[in-house]
């Protein structure tokens, strides 16, 4: 497999943000939603 360019990788890391970001506000709305990084939720 042949390795990515910097922008290639730089797009393919701002699609996977883009769908965890999608992800948590589907799943906890606008309000409880967390951006830092860390899990949302009950544990």
């Amino acid at each position: 497999m042949a390795r990515l360019t910097r922008a290639q990788q730089q797009e393919r890391t701002r699609a996977a943000v883009l769908v965890a970001a999608r992800q948590e506000f589907a799943e906890f709305g606008y309000v409880e939603a967390k951006i830092d990084g860390s899990p949302s939720g009950p544990n």
